[in-house]
């Protein structure tokens, strides 16, 4: 599962040479889907931008949301500050009531620990208006809000895209 994850930090600088193919399928208010080709296998995922960038931002940091397909049982959710995340869990909370912590840290990108988190996070997703990502770079404290209107129809078109039968 981590190695899509790889492909996609390299995705997102340009700089991965076994990535073919990646294209934008369908926008769904702010979340965006995509499909692509690594090493002749299909790999589709979303993404959604901030709506509100921390006080932090700067023209370098570009920070998201993304969900990828892993497989018909497991989907993984990931973000990404656009800076070094110090060690500690990145914090996601969805419409001021619901926390999910992100534990593991590589870089400026954090995931969840277990699938069943991943789960959890994605059928509150589907249920919520807006969730804020808060981080801890060095002195500073990244919080960046992303609506996740359209996220319901995103990942089910992300599904329908990549689920082979």
């Amino acid at each position: 599962m981590r190695s899509f994850f790889i492909f996609l930090i390299f995705f997102s600088i340009g700089a991965f040479a076994l990535v073919s193919d990646v294209q934008l399928k369908e926008k769904y208010k702010d979340w965006l889907v995509y499909t692509a080709s690594e090493d002749g296998e299909k790999v589709c995922y979303i993404v959604s931008y901030p709506k509100k960038k921390s006080e932090h931002y700067t023209t370098n940091r570009k920070p998201y949301v993304m969900v990828s397909y892993v497989d018909r049982k497991a989907d993984e959710v990931s973000v990404t500050s656009g800076f070094q995340y110090d060690k500690e869990p990145v914090a996601l909370n969805i419409d001021k009531k619901i926390k999910y912590t992100l534990p593991i840290i590589q870089g400026s990108f954090a995931w969840a620990e277990h699938t069943k988190i991943d789960q959890d996070l994605i059928l509150k997703m589907k249920q919520g208006l807006s969730m804020v990502v808060n981080g801890k770079a060095k002195t500073v404290t990244i919080d960046d809000t992303y609506s996740l209107l359209g996220f319901q129809k995103a990942y089910q078109k992300m599904h329908d895209l990549c689920h082979t039968k």
